[in-house]
C-alpha cells in the first residue's frame, strides 16, 4: 500500500501544470504510410504515451527514494554545504557467486536497493573468505532485515542458484549529497509545512522557478541544489515580476550556474534559438502549437499578429503555408527571422515588427484583399487563419477587424463564392468562476453578438490557482469587416521607428 501511494504522489506530480515532466516533448505521431494523422488521434495517441510514460517513470522514481532522510541538522540551511549531507545506515546484503549474478539479478531485481547514484553490487572485502568468488548484492531494507523476510518461494530460489541464505549480513554504508534528488533535500532543507520544489520549467539550458515568498530565503541554495540534480542545467533563475503585456517579458535573478540566456529548445521536432531574458516562451504550450499547426493546409495562410519567436509562425512555414508573422518586440523579431533560417525554411513567410493593430490594419488588409481578388480571378479558394496569442491583451486587439475592409473601393469580391472567411484563434487569461462566459463577454462587446453562432471557447491550461488561459475560435464574417458605421477607433501607442523586413525564404 505504501509503494502504491508513492506511485500515485509522483503521478500526481507530473500531471501538475509546473512539473518539468509534464512538458516533455513527445514524438509526432504517424501512421503506418508515414501521413500525418488527424489531431484528434495524435492527441489520443500522446494522452497514452505519456500516460505510460509518467507511470514508468513515477515507478522508477518511486523505487529510486532514498530509504533514509538527510541528517535533521541540515533543516534552515541557506547555503548550501554538500558536506554536511552525511549519513551512515546498515544495509542488508548477499553474496553472490559470480556465476549466478545473472540469475540472481533477473530473479530478485525488483528486491535491490535503490538509491540515486547508488550501485546495487559492490566487492566483498579482501579480508572475506568469499571475496574472489562472491559478489555482495544490496537489498531494500524496506522490504529485507532479517532472514525472516524472505519468503518460502525466495528461499527456494536462492537455494537453486547457489546462494547461501545464511551469509545474509548487513553492509555499512554512508550516503552523501549525492544519494537524494531535489525533493528529498528540499524537504529536509526547507522549514517543515513549506510548499516543496517539486517542478519548474527547462528552456534548454535554462531551469527556471517561481519561488514563493516562503522560501525566498533559500533561493540560492534552491538554484545550486536544482542545477547539480540536472546535468543538462547550466543556468538557473527566478521569476521576478510579472510578464509585462507588452513585450511578453519579465524580470529575473540570477540564482546558480552561468549568466548565459541565450538558449535554444526543441518543438514538435524544430529548434528556436532566443534570449529567454528578453522575450516570451513557454514550454508548456508545444501541443497547442501543434494543433493549430496540424490544422493548417498547404494552400491556408497565416496571420500570426503576435508571432513571438515563431512557435506557430515557423512551424506552419515549413509546412509550406504562406505565413505573415510579427511581434512588437524588436528580440522577438530578430530571434523570429533567425529561427526562420535556422529551420532552413523553403516556403514563403514574411517577418515583421510593427504593433498589432498597424499590421493587421496595414500589412493583412492589403495582403488579404490581394488574396481574395486572386481567388475571384483563378475561381480558387483558400483558407484564411489568424493566431493572436496575447493572452493579457489579444481580445482588445479584436477591434482592429471592425470595419477593416470599409474603405475598401470595389470589395464585391468579399461575397463571391470563392471568399473564404478568415478563422481566428485568439487567447485570453480569465480569472472569472465562470471563464467560458467571461471570455465570451469580453469578445462580444468588441465585435457584437453576431458571432455568437460560431464562437467556440476552449479551455488550453490552468495559468495559476484560479487563473485559466483559454482560446476563443470564431469566423470573421463580412458585418465586421464592413461596419463602417460601428468602426472601432483607436490610435494605438505612440507612433515608433520599427524596422520591417519582409524574409522570404
Amino acid at each position: 500500500m505504501i509503494f502504491v501511494r508513492a506511485i500515485a504522489k509522483r503521478v500526481a506530480l507530473f500531471l501538475s501544470p509546473s512539473c518539468v515532466i509534464s512538458k516533455l516533448e513527445l514524438p509526432r505521431v504517424l501512421n503506418s504510410d508515414d501521413t500525418v494523422l488527424t489531431h484528434e488521434a495524435k492527441e489520443l495517441k500522446s494522452f497514452f504515451r505519456r500516460a505510460v510514460y509518467i507511470f514508468r517513470h513515477a515507478v522508477v522514481m518511486s523505487d529510486c527514494k532514498c530509504p533514509v532522510s538527510p541528517p535533521s541538522s541540515v533543516r534552515g540551511m541557506t547555503k548550501l554545504d554538500r558536506s554536511a549531507f552525511k549519513v551512515s545506515m546498515d544495509v542488508p546484503g548477499l553474496p553472490v557467486p559470480v556465476k549466478s549474478i545473472s540469475d540472481f539479478n533477473k530473479k530478485f531485481k525488483a528486491s535491490l536497493c535503490k538509491i540515486t547514484k547508488l550501485k546495487p553490487i559492490v566487492l566483498l572485502p579482501e579480508s572475506d573468505e568469499l571475496h574472489k568468488t562472491h559478489r555482495l548484492f544490496l537489498l531494500d531494507p524496506n522490504l529485507y532485515k532479517t532472514l525472516n523476510d524472505f519468503s518460502s518461494r525466495q528461499q527456494e530460489m536462492l537455494k537453486e542458484i547457489g546462494v547461501d541464505i545464511k551469509s545474509f549480513r548487513l553492509y555499512p554504508l554512508e550516503l552523501g549529497y549525492d544519494n537524494w534528488n531535489v525533493t528529498e533535500i528540499m524537504e529536509a532543507v526547507l522549514p517543515e509545512g513549506t510548499s516543496n520544489i517539486s517542478g519548474f520549467s527547462t528552456i534548454g539550458h535554462i531551469a527556471h522557478l517561481n519561488l514563493k515568498q516562503e522560501v525566498l530565503k533559500y533561493k540560492h541554495l534552491i538554484g545550486q541544489v536544482v542545477m547539480d540534480k540536472n546535468t543538462m542545467v547550466k543556468t538557473v533563475v527566478n521569476k521576478l515580476t510579472m510578464i509585462d503585456n507588452t513585450f511578453r517579458n519579465f524580470q529575473m535573478e540570477l540564482l546558480a550556474g552561468e549568466e548565459n540566456y541565450i538558449t535554444r529548445v526543441k518543438e514538435n521536432g524544430l529548434t528556436f534559438e532566443f534570449d529567454f531574458s528578453k522575450v516570451y516562451w513557454n514550454p508548456r504550450l508545444g501541443t497547442e502549437h501543434m494543433r493549430i499547426v496540424d490544422s493548417l493546409g498547404r494552400e491556408d495562410i497565416l496571420y500570426d499578429v503576435f508571432a513571438g519567436v515563431g512557435p506557430f509562425s515557423v512551424p506552419a512555414a515549413k509546412k509550406g503555408v504562406i505565413v505573415l508573422a510579427n511581434d512588437l518586440n524588436s528580440h522577438s523579431y530578430e530571434s523570429l527571422q533567425k529561427n526562420v533560417k535556422l529551420n532552413k525554411i523553403k516556403g514563403s513567410i514574411g517577418c515583421y515588427n510593427l504593433d498589432g493593430r498597424e499590421f493587421i490594419k496595414t500589412v493583412v488588409k492589403d495582403h488579404m484583399c490581394k488574396t481574395w481578388n486572386e481567388c475571384v480571378e483563378n475561381e480558387t479558394k483558400r483558407n484564411i487563419v489568424f493566431t493572436m496569442n496575447l493572452p493579457a491583451l489579444a481580445v482588445e486587439f479584436l477591434d482592429s477587424f471592425v470595419g477593416l475592409l470599409a474603405d475598401v473601393k470595389d470589395h464585391d469580391f468579399i461575397d463571391s463564392e470563392w471568399v473564404t472567411m478568415p478563422k481566428v484563434y485568439c487567447y485570453s487569461f480569465s480569472k472569472s468562476d465562470n471563464p467560458n462566459k467571461d471570455v465570451t463577454d469580453r469578445v462580444v462587446a468588441v465585435l457584437g453578438s453576431g458571432i455568437l453562432h460560431d464562437l467556440n471557447i476552449r479551455r488550453v491550461r490552468n495559468v495559476a490557482p484560479n487563473k485559466d488561459m483559454l482560446c476563443a475560435t470564431f469566423t470573421l464574417n463580412r458585418d465586421i469587416l464592413l461596419d463602417q458605421q460601428h468602426q472601432v477607433l483607436h490610435e494605438g501607442p505612440p507612433a515608433k521607428q520599427m524596422k520591417m523586413e519582409e524574409a522570404a525564404v
